[in-house]
């Protein structure tokens, strides 16, 4: 899971209420991932990507759980972690996390992958979008969402961390965020070379029709969400007036990424939309 919406107002909010709840033990750890596990399997999912293992935003790290789950056989799901990228640090974190990678990865779990959080999310103007969102009365706003690594930055992060052997997640919602992210994979092939990382953009809602041809090209799987993809009242609402008609027909490409050849990785983002592969393919 992601955790929609992000943000600094978010992070803020979380930790007015952090504060106020008890500390969880690893018994606490245990028995949720236990049940998480119970409810994947009772769905006919035996494996997957958690796509933020260590302490973010006022939450715990709870890693741990995963390698003594490992450990015990408690664990009976094939499953890769991503581990958080600090983003007020830069490329000195990589042998933190190739050491992490190196002490948590066993049995049937591996801290292979690393989450990168590039933007937030259309819904609060925070997603990063080439051009500024509209107002209520369709008018440019001064707003074009927030890049939260500088794209630099993210392109000197995904090519250490490429070479290091990982495979890149990249958070994206915005159409500016899904080509910074594109970007520096760019950067990473022409630093290091082809490599079979499987390197992952998540959610996609708006991919620039330039942009598109691009994840085949770079070998980037586009990790996308079917249930978000939906006329609902959300999206009515709160995402298409903002983004303005031509801008809104960009959103969840997924028969044009499928056309050009490139892969589609359709998550579920759960908790926050529910793990049912049958409600996505519905």
């Amino acid at each position: 899971a992601d955790g929609r919406p992000t943000g600094t107002l978010h992070e803020g909010a979380t930790a007015l209420v952090a504060r106020h709840i008890p500390a969880a033990t690893d018994d606490d750890f245990g028995a949720a991932l236990m049940a998480g596990q119970s409810y994947l399997h009772s769905l006919g999912v035996t494996g997957w990507q958690d796509a933020i293992v260590g302490a973010y935003s006022g939450m715990e790290d709870a890693s741990s759980t995963y390698v003594a789950a490992a450990a015990s056989g408690d664990l009976r799901s094939q499953v890769v972690g991503a581990l958080w990228w600090d983003r007020s640090r830069g490329v000195d974190q990589v042998p933190e996390l190739v050491a992490k990678r190196a002490s948590m990865s066993s049995g049937r779990f591996r801290a292979t992958s690393i989450k990168i959080m590039q933007d937030g999310v259309a819904e609060n103007y925070t997603a990063a979008m080439i051009s500024p969102y509209l107002d209520r009365c369709g008018h440019l706003t001064e707003n074009s969402g927030h890049s939260f690594v500088e794209a630099g930055a993210l392109a000197e992060a995904v090519t250490a961390l490429d070479a290091a052997g990982f495979q890149v997640h990249v958070h994206a919602i915005g159409d500016r965020g899904v080509r910074e992210a594109l970007d520096a994979f760019a950067a990473a092939r022409e630093a290091n070379g082809a490599a079979d990382q499987r390197h992952h953009i998540a959610h996609l809602q708006v991919v620039h029709p330039d942009d598109v041809g691009r994840f085949a090209a770079l070998g980037v799987t586009a990790t996308m969400q079917a249930l978000w993809a939906c006329l609902d009242e959300q999206m009515i609402e709160l995402t298409m007036p903002f983004l303005g008609e031509e801008r809104s027909a960009w959103q969840y490409p997924f028969g044009d990424l499928h056309r050009n050849g490139n892969p589609l990785a359709m998550g579920s983002d759960w908790p926050v939309s529910t793990p049912d592969p049958l409600a996505a393919i519905h």
